[in-house]
């Protein structure tokens, strides 16, 4: 009995075998495999691939409770080169409560996507946490040459200094880092010529310290960046800190400093800003402006560290001229506040000094402003020498050179276009303009 049942076993079990592989081999399109850990109830959790043009390929989901169910999916008979969208949905909206996960894979094992569908009726959510994200997870096969290093996987207390490296990929002049936090839709997209990142190269949409990304990497080998696709990836993260670094008005001798500065101030103009020390992973800068004597005593919330210094006379009373006003910063990163901690910082109001932003060049102008691919249009009128030596020079907010080009002009009009490095990070930058000693300062917005 016990002979006849082996032998039984061991025929079904070809037969499985021999038909998976018969089904292997029908796919002539790519193949994914989706792994899902599931909760306590699976049959409310299930999963869609579709096409990039929205039609469904395949469907599925978990069967047993606290179990892990792997399936290979064909995704038709689609070009060897594709892009696809993953999604997945929770009947009764409250996902798998942190206690089970997704994941997609090469067939070769290396890993395309991953999160853990804590909560909700869908992964991505409705409206993701950044539009760019889109309504479902995206992927593309096959995977780009980039990958991140495997010794970068798995480490969730990084420090702000700390580097993410991928393999150096021959030809390549840009590498493209994306951290995502796949179920609530955040990316976050840095663009360089190197093949690591820095994190406190993120100023701007910092990532925040406690939270896992999936992290990933492209590059523009075969073609432009947007069209190139991702390697594999795997999640990491900042280590929350028991402290927040303090923060205070930037000091002299740095460019666009604000600490203990005596400038212009134009209410009804747009160019009147103070600047704060940047603290990577900060979501909250709290500007405290106050003269005691005057009785001005106001404290403006912004998620960034720069304050622009216009308002509504409804939110506050404006700045006087000729007045010198106290500012302290507070900082919060994650949910820790930094205090006031600080050196107070003084700002003196004085409109008969020139505006810091035009001095002899009045027709000097950047744009875009913001600008996101790092190609900045500059044109100079109204220049009255018959030769011009014109010198572009940037700056970050430290006073540290990103950027200098020279160029000779001739005529009352000067044109170009300047490329930024690829290294240049998000943030905001100071470009100093000279045409034969007539000087002005730009302030331009880079966002990556």
């Amino acid at each position: 009995m016990t002979h006849r049942y082996l032998q039984s076993r061991g025929a079904i079990l070809a037969f499985l075998c021999l038909a998976h592989a018969g089904l292997h081999a029908q796919c002539t399109g790519n193949r994914v495999v989706v792994n899902i850990n599931s909760d306590f109830i699976p049959s409310e959790t299930t999963w869609q691939i579709r096409t990039s043009g929205g039609a469904l390929l395949a469907s599925g989901g978990p069967t047993a409770p606290f179990s892990f169910k792997s399936d290979t999916v064909c995704l038709g008979a689609a070009p060897i080169s594709a892009c696809y969208s993953f999604k997945l949905f929770d009947s009764f909206g409250d996902g798998m409560h942190g206690l089970g996960s997704w994941e997609l894979r090469t067939t070769d094992g290396k890993s395309i996507l991953r999160d853990q569908f804590k909560n909700g009726s869908q992964s991505p959510l409705p409206v993701p946490a950044s539009p760019g994200y889109g309504s479902s997870h995206t992927f593309c096969l096959p995977l780009g040459p980039a990958n991140i290093a495997a010794d970068e996987c798995g480490v969730f207390n990084s420090a702000l200094g700390n580097k993410v490296y991928c393999n150096k990929v021959t030809g390549a002049t840009q590498y493209q880092f994306e951290f995502s936090d796949p179920d609530v839709g955040f990316l976050r997209r840095a663009t360089v010529n190197r093949n690591y990142v820095i994190y406190s190269e993120m100023l701007t949409n910092p990532l925040v310290p406690g939270v896992p990304y999936f992290a990933r990497v492209r590059s523009n080998v075969s073609g432009p960046l947007a069209s190139a696709h991702w390697g594999s990836g795997c999640e990491m993260g900042l280590g929350i800190a028991e402290t927040v670094s303090c923060s205070q008005l930037i000091p002299a001798p740095a460019y666009g400093h604000s600490c203990n500065e005596t400038r212009a101030f134009n209410p009804n103009a747009n160019n009147s800003f103070i600047y704060a020390t940047p603290v990577v992973g900060a979501t909250e800068y709290q500007f405290h402006i106050f003269n005691l004597a005057e009785g001005y005593d106001q404290t403006f919330i912004r998620n960034t560290y720069i304050l622009q210094l216009k308002w509504n006379i409804d939110t506050a009373p404006p700045l006087v001229n000729g007045s010198t006003y106290n500012v302290e910063v507070n900082v919060k990163v994650n949910t820790l506040y930094s205090g006031f901690c600080g050196n107070s910082c003084t700002v003196t109001i004085d409109n008969s000094l020139p505006s810091m932003e035009q001095v002899g060049l009045p027709e000097a102008t950047l744009w875009p402003n913001p600008v996101r691919d790092g190609q900045v249009n500059l044109s100079i009128g109204d220049l009255t020498d018959p030769e011009q030596r014109i010198v572009v020079d940037i700056m970050d907010i430290y006073g540290k050179h990103v950027f200098a080009q020279e160029f000779n002009n001739r005529g009352s009009r000067f044109s170009t276009l300047l490329q930024l490095p690829g290294e240049v990070a998000s943030g905001v930058y100071l470009v100093n303009i000279t045409a034969n000693g007539r000087k002005t300062v730009q302030r331009l917005n880079l966002m990556r």
